[in-house]
């Protein structure tokens, strides 16, 4: 079976590893030229185009992964 993922951002490419998992023939659509959907940071956002600020991505590096590395590093592989 062949399926359409709409997006490579955090989602998307979860959604591909699973289909991939269950064996199935996936293929994504992405608009951008890279992966990482919101949190692909660049510095010159095109219109129709989003992403997270610097602000967000460093306040998440200091805040957030010191908090969560221990308890995703004593997990298994997602999911």
């Amino acid at each position: 079976m062949r399926v359409a993922v709409i997006g490579a951002g955090v989602s998307g490419l979860a959604a591909i590893k699973c289909c991939r998992d269950e064996g199935l023939d996936v293929v994504c659509f992405e608009k951008r030229n890279d992966l990482g959907g919101l949190w692909n940071y660049t510095e010159i956002v095109k219109p129709g185009q989003s992403n997270v600020t610097r602000f967000v991505i460093i306040t998440f590096i200091i805040r957030v992964v010191p908090k969560t590395a221990r308890i995703v590093f004593e997990q298994p592989e997602f999911p």
